[in-house]
């Protein structure tokens, strides 16, 4: 019966075992628990299972980092979406119930006289106008969220050329970039980012100008 001597994880990351007679066999992560437990059907050194022990735990720390990861992303998505709805005109307030919501999230009705009118998804009243609708800005979305720290970036006119605002820090910090036109995350080692719409960088920016003048 051959013996599995060691256990490698090569650059491809598949991972190999070497086997007593000097040949390797490629296998996955499933085979390796019952290698770290000597439960494998075959003869296992020491160092065989060691090296499973090991490559399960880097394995486990790779998952993880790779959640956390796609996690910082959905949260960078789901800001540079907001901030677009806000920027589009498409983020508005209901009438009565004051809650904030994207104009697509209410539902059309038909009234018997043939009338369209729109469902609050929150409250479940009727508007009968689309217009009592508050539409809100660019400027309703750096009131209702906080500002921790501004970079204003001038160029070799004195003019704004891109500006960066931090909307979260502590734990992660989260920022506004329209030099990178995205939504970038930093949390310890992590980085995210998603990308913004040029037309969204654009008005953040012309808020960010008349923040700036209003300081002068």
């Amino acid at each position: 019966m051959k013996e599995i001597k060691n256990i490698l994880r090569g650059s491809d990351r598949y991972i190999y075992l070497i086997l007593s007679d000097g040949t390797t066999e490629r296998t996955d992560a499933a085979r390796l628990e019952p290698i770290a437990a000597g439960d494998d059907w075959n003869e296992i050194s020491d160092d065989a299972k060691r090296a499973a022990r090991d490559i399960l735990k880097d394995i486990a720390r790779e998952k993880e980092t790779a959640k956390e990861e796609a996690e910082n992303r959905e949260t960078c998505r789901s800001i540079a979406e907001e901030l677009e709805a806000y920027a589009a005109g498409d983020c508005v307030k209901c009438p009565h119930c004051d809650k904030l919501h994207y104009k697509h999230d209410f539902e059309e009705e038909e009234t018997e006289d043939g009338e369209t009118v729109y469902k609050c998804p929150d409250c479940g009243e009727i508007i009968d106008d689309p217009d009592d609708l508050e539409t809100l800005s660019i400027y309703d979305y750096f009131e209702d969220n906080d500002i921790f720290n501004t970079e204003y970036r001038i160029d070799d006119r004195g003019d704004l050329s891109s500006v960066e605002i931090m909307i979260a820090c502590g734990g992660p910090n989260i920022y506004i970039d329209t030099e990178k036109d995205a939504v970038c995350l930093y949390w310890w080692g992590s980085v995210a980012q998603y990308p913004i719409s040029s037309e969204a960088a654009d008005a953040v920016e012309e808020w960010a100008r008349e923040c700036r003048e209003a300081m002068r």
